[in-house]
């Protein structure tokens, strides 16, 4: 087939050149970057390129054009529904399932295979590929019920050739254990064969189990649609049964692990993904299941973290922490420090205590609290393109105490020309300095809540700083760990108390105490916005 002076139009700006062919049933990869493709997926591959402009993760339009600017194909992709999902963890792209079928419908894409290093199906047909396009499955609506209640599942399915069956494959999972599917056959409650609700029933499970199920519909053809994808960031609907607690004054949480992360520090956990979550709000709200998320054991000595995808945020956060400190005391300061924080305008993680089931096994109480990362900054209204910093006590030097969190390729020349600024004036060309450089009112609201809250640990540790990249180029600084705050330093000696506190100079040096008392020797390190 010819397609010299054919073009993409929209979306992609391409000419194919003179002499450009392809034979029937062949494939041609058009490529943003011919060489790069070529280094991911090797040089025997048709492939022509490089083509302006780059496809929007979040949707826009694309344009086919033959020679003659008659229009061959176009669609209009969205990261939203009705299209369907597409992994943001393990990259991914859209695939057309029916060749014959339009391209502007989203019933007829599906996500590729995830892979960190070959995504997709370049030059050989979709993995998803049907001769004709299948059912389409839409509406699923299911109540998570209480536990020992059964669950009714009702779907949409419809194709204009006639749907042949459609059944409800379920699997009740526990930790470490996914037994084979059980298919239930879907009743026709209304509509017909070609448009129609069907349902059928889970039966009763204990609280705190997992119970995961799909959709397959075929039609008179023999098209057949698994719904949702296998290749989708959330292969399965899933609920978990959970008595209601409308007097619950602290919410709960219900963690299941499917395949349980191996003990010990410095280990990966087996699976990316590796169990579900949920939520109980205080007050008798809607039981919220996250499903997959990431459980991580290793490396929290006091605790475990919870990671949830980014498009389905517990509150929203992408990660948690799960804590228990080393007295109640502890678990009670860390909460009251952040509001204190919030109320002075200070951005600061969400805490609150949850009461805590693993694996069918009481925790007890715990405080939940969020991981400061692009999600909390997204969540305070902040720009996440930033440079993120967390400060550390055992690093050596700058570089060392400052775990750069955002933006690792490009270092932190930022923090280390700041620092050195500083250094090099003094009086009012300081303040200046200070003016230009920093969110003044936030970082004198941050110190000023660590002389309210006694927090002699805050200083030269537990807070992260962050520069605005966009905008004000500006630093400020959000706290982190105040479980040792209150009067409370490690059983620190009377002068820890709140009277006895260090004042912070305009340079963040640490001055006389108010009683006249010089400042301790732990708090000496020297001039700098983070504690050199």
């Amino acid at each position: 087939m010819e397609l010299s002076g054919w073009s993409f139009t929209q979306g992609i700006e391409f000419v194919f050149l003179e002499g450009t062919r392809i034979a029937p049933g062949a494939f041609l990869v058009v490529c943003r970057n011919k060489a790069g493709f070529a280094q991911r997926y090797g040089d025997s591959i048709p492939a022509i390129g490089d083509f302006k402009r780059k496809l929007s993760r979040r949707g826009e339009g694309i344009v086919l054009e033959d020679a003659s600017k008659k229009v061959i194909d176009l669609l209009k992709y969205s990261s939203a529904e009705p299209w369907p999902p597409v992994s943001r963890e393990f990259p991914a792209s859209l695939e057309r399932i029916c060749p014959w079928q339009a391209g502007h419908r989203p019933e007829n894409w599906s996500a590729s295979v995830p892979s960190q290093t070959t995504p997709g199906t370049p030059g050989k047909r979709n993995g998803c590929h049907s001769a004709g396009l299948p059912p389409v499955i839409s509406d699923v609506l299911f109540q998570p019920p209480a536990p020992l209640r059964n669950a009714t599942i009702a779907v949409s399915a419809a194709d204009p050739g006639g749907i042949k069956k459609v059944d409800l494959c379920y699997r009740v999972v526990s930790p470490g254990n996914q037994p084979d599917e059980v298919a239930i056959p879907m009743k026709l409650s209304a509509g017909d064969e070609k448009c129609g609700i069907y349902e059928a029933v889970i039966g009763g499970q204990p609280e705190g189990t997992l119970v995961r199920f799909l959709i397959k519909a075929a039609n008179v053809a023999g098209a057949e649609r698994i719904h949702p994808s296998p290749n989708s960031p959330r292969p399965n609907y899933s609920y978990i049964p959970v008595a209601p607690a409308a007097s619950a004054r602290i919410p709960r949480g219900l963690v299941i692990q499917v395949d349980p992360a191996p003990s010990g520090r410095g280990q990966k956990p087996a699976s990316e993904w590796n169990g579900a979550f949920a939520y109980v709000p205080a007050g008798g709200g809607a039981v919220q299941t996250f499903d997959p998320i990431g459980v991580v054991t290793a490396k929290r000595k006091n605790g475990f973290k919870l990671r949830f995808q980014k498009d389905r945020l517990l509150n929203g956060m992408a990660a948690a922490c799960f804590d228990v400190e080393g007295s109640p005391r502890c678990l009670l300061s860390e909460p009251l420090s952040h509001e204190l924080y919030r109320l002075a305008g200070v951005p600061a993680p969400f805490t609150e205590h949850i009461r805590i089931m693993m694996n069918g096994r009481p925790l007890g109480y715990r405080l939940l609290i969020e991981k400061v990362n692009k999600s909390f900054l997204s969540r305070n209204q902040i720009d996440p393109s930033g440079d993120l910093y967390k400060v550390v006590w055992y690093g050596k030097g700058v570089a060392g105490k400052h775990q750069k969190k955002t933006n690792p390729k490009t270092g932190n020349e930022d923090l280390l020309k700041l620092i050195d600024g500083l250094n090099k004036v003094s009086g009012a060309e300081e303040w200046q300095f200070i003016v230009e450089h920093f969110h003044v009112e936030e970082v004198i609201n941050y110190f000023s809540v660590c002389m309210c809250i006694s927090d002699w640990d805050g200083f030269h540790n537990n807070y992260f700083t962050y520069r605005h990249l966009g905008g004000t180029g500006k630093w400020e600084m959000y706290p982190w760990d105040k479980d040792k705050t209150w009067g409370d330093f490690d059983g620190a000696p009377p002068r820890h108390d709140w009277y006895e506190m260090p004042l912070m100079s305009l340079g963040f040096t640490p001055e006389d105490s108010p009683s006249g008392r010089p400042a301790p020797a732990e708090w000496s390190w020297g001039r700098g916005p983070a504690g050199r």
